[in-house]
């Protein structure tokens, strides 16, 4: 029932589509290649409206690859925030804003936590660049944060989230921040199997004033993206 709910919350035919190829890859083992765009369109679609860039929250920022894109497709924004847990992409991420901190934004914040639906010490394995993750028994413990509990009056327009299988978690952690503002989203739905349809019902219970697409941008179940589109 779940998988056929958020078929239907689906917007056009493309993503019905890609979710279709999901399903047969993860349930009936079907290696099809599916349907994908370029992979430097990823969190900027060429065939989806995102309304504004203006204060965006980079979630799993990594080394700043996503603000790179941002920067060079966009330009410079008002406001930018980013949270990313690694120590070493962190120290990757403050590099480059360092060098570039004028042409990026106009106020750029970043934290140096994971994010979870309220604050707590996790497990982590770091050290694995972009697949550092919370994990039982990593070899590390970070700070997690909800975003509803420590990001005030910052009004975003653009959230992404691509924070190896938390993404449930820190979405429950954003539900105040996504009801009170006309913001869009770009959720990671690849980590596992039923994130391809329970982050969609997750996003829709929280809020129902979205039009939902699918991409992806490998050919392969990584990189799939969830775009929420505020009505």
């Amino acid at each position: 029932m779940n998988i056929c709910d958020a078929y239907e919350h689906l917007a056009d035919e493309k993503s019905k589509l890609i979710f279709k190829q999901l399903l047969n890859f993860y349930f009936a083992g079907k290696m099809e290649t599916i349907d994908n765009d370029p992979l430097n369109h990823q969190y900027f679609p060429a065939d989806i409206e995102i309304k504004s860039f203006k204060r965006f929250i980079n979630c799993g920022s990594y080394d700043g690859d996503t603000i790179k894109s941002l920067n060079t497709k966009i330009g410079k924004i008002d406001e930018l925030i980013c949270i990313e847990p690694d120590n070493k992409n962190f120290k990757k991420l403050f590099n480059y804003f360092n060098d570039n901190q004028k042409e990026i934004a106009n106020k750029i914040i970043i934290y140096p936590c994971g994010l979870w639906s309220d604050e707590k010490m996790l497990e982590f394995s770091s050290d694995n660049n972009v697949n550092s993750s919370v994990s039982e028994g990593g070899n590390s413990h970070i700070q997690m944060i909800s975003i509803d509990h420590v990001i005030f009056n910052f009004q975003p327009t653009y959230i992404n989230m691509d924070i190896e299988g938390s993404e449930i978690e820190a979405i429950q952690g954003a539900a105040k921040t996504i009801c009170n503002n006309v913001v869009d989203l770009a959720i990671a739905i690849y980590h596992r199997p039923e994130n391809l349809w329970s982050i969609l019902l997750k996003i829709n219970a929280i809020k129902p004033k979205y039009n939902f697409y699918i991409r992806n941008y490998t050919g392969r179940p990584a990189e799939t993206i969830l775009y929420c589109i505020h009505k």
